[in-house]
């Protein structure tokens, strides 16, 4: 992971994952095949930006998934998949309480990809899936005692 801060409020964070999991001698399959479920790669990467005597947040999120085998015959694959996220939020001080207000979007581009795979699923019904573009609004209260 990979994390830094620069300028006035600008941040940025990486993370990615490289994962060579798969089935070794000595089992009922093919030696090298893929574990199923399991993606060779991901990748997070996230831009932000605080203004603080606002309060105020925002942050651009991508997020990637490699290919997936679907199962342990490895005859099937859900596709590489990535999607935009964006959030922001207002933190105020009233008195004792801060408030925090937040908004965020997932799956901006509202792109069509496999969220999910049922591994060895009996019926070949592998995929689910992802939800398309979503939001969420919420409000949060805190009073230190």
């Amino acid at each position: 992971m990979l994390s830094g801060r620069w300028g006035s409020g600008w941040s940025a964070h990486v993370a990615a994952t490289w994962l060579k999991a798969r089935y070794g001698p000595g089992t009922a399959l093919p030696p090298g095949n893929r574990l199923p479920g399991v993606p060779r790669a991901s990748l997070y990467a996230e831009l932000g930006w605080e203004h603080r005597p606002w309060g105020l947040q925002a942050a651009l999120e991508w997020r990637h998934t490699g290919r997936v085998a679907v199962n342990d015959a490895n005859s099937d694959w859900a596709a590489a998949s990535h999607a935009v996220n964006l959030r922001a939020s207002l933190t105020q001080q009233v008195g004792r309480w801060r408030l925090t207000e937040v908004l965020r979007i997932d799956n901006v581009a509202d792109r069509a990809f496999a969220g999910s795979v049922i591994v060895n699923e009996g019926n070949r019904r592998f995929f689910e899936p992802a939800p398309g573009r979503t939001w969420a609004a919420g409000v949060s209260a805190a009073y230190p005692v």
